[in-house]
């Protein structure tokens, strides 16, 4: 199953040793001979551990449907 993924924003702040990152993506990938499209939203924080940036919390969930 081939799956893409393409970040649509991100908004990334530094703070020390910390950063955040979040936003939102598509993923679009085949189901049933069909290409489907999955708008989605992140959250991410790193910590920087001897120079390295190291995940340390993610969350990615479904962008809600637009309501009138």
């Amino acid at each position: 199953m081939a799956l893409t993924l393409t970040f649509d924003e991100q908004l990334i702040r530094v703070c020390g040793d910390t950063m955040l990152n979040s936003g939102s993506y598509t993923l679009e990938f085949m189901r049933d001979g069909k290409q489907q499209f999955l708008p989605a939203r992140f959250s991410m924080t790193f910590r920087n551990y001897d120079n390295r940036w190291l995940i340390v919390d993610h969350h990615s969930s479904a962008r809600p449907s637009a309501t009138l």
